[in-house]
């Protein structure tokens, strides 16, 4: 199974065997922003504009609440590291740690500005906070670059490479020794989810109001693969896709 997000608290399924499609009202009534499988469960970090929450599914059908975040949510907001769930928080960011059976609060987070993104790569989760990067290795926290301009919004591994999207339309991609630029991204603003599938890497990124494009790139160059109409990051769970509908 799978699960995507949205802004209605809606979830869309998409059933990878037969084909089969179907939304959910779970009546969340608040934005499914991040979602990520741990374990054998389905996590969902959930916000409204004053705070945020994560509830966990074993079925993909039944959810109950699992903690707060007392911080509200934002997209790309989970990642795992080392058997542990971590959850970023938005406004005066708090990382917060799930180890299977019980949270905590990640101490000596270094920022009080604003949390964007989080993602795993290599052995490290990278952070980002405002205009900079941190990564962290599960004990200690460190900066991995800051942007002269704009903030990163996304992540994707690709090609043993990590890419980040940011804000103003601009991909970034890191190497594990310099972070360099490799696409001004044109009629992009806010590079929103990336993924990589067949070989290729794919960012999606909004073009204007309520729309939006998805580039393509090969490893040698960039290019727009669709234009569509705003929809939020997804996952896959089992043999079927889920996605949130704004």
């Amino acid at each position: 199974s799978g699960l995507a997000e949205g802004d209605t608290g809606n979830l869309f399924k998409y059933s990878l065997s037969d084909g089969i499609q179907d939304i959910i009202d779970f009546g969340f009534g608040s934005d499914v922003n991040s979602m990520k499988v741990f374990g054998s469960n389905l996590y969902l970090h959930i916000g409204t504009q004053e705070s945020s929450c994560v509830y966990e599914s074993s079925d993909g059908s039944l959810f109950t609440f699992s903690t707060d975040i007392g911080s509200i949510s934002t997209l790309n907001s989970i990642a795992e590291l080392d058997q542990n769930l971590y959850v970023l928080g938005y406004s005066s960011p708090t990382l917060r740690k799930f180890d299977g059976s019980s949270w905590s609060v990640v101490s000596g987070f270094p920022s009080t500005t604003i949390g964007y993104a989080i993602y795993k790569f290599r052995d490290r989760i990278y952070i980002s906070c405002d205009s900079t990067i941190y990564d962290f290795n599960g004990s200690d926290f460190s900066v991995s670059t800051t942007l002269s301009s704009g903030n990163v919004r996304s992540f994707c591994q690709f090609r043993n490479k990590l890419y980040a999207g940011t804000s103003i339309g601009e991909v970034y991609e890191f190497d594990e020794s310099s972070w360099t630029l490799s696409s001004d991204l044109l009629g992009a603003n806010t590079v929103w989810s990336m993924s990589s599938y067949d070989g290729n890497l794919y960012a999606n990124a909004n073009s204007g109001t309520g729309i939006g494009k998805s580039f393509k790139y090969d490893g040698k160059s960039w290019s727009v693969f669709y234009s569509w109409i705003s929809i939020n990051p997804s996952a896959s769970w089992g043999n079927q896709q889920y996605s949130n509908i704004i």
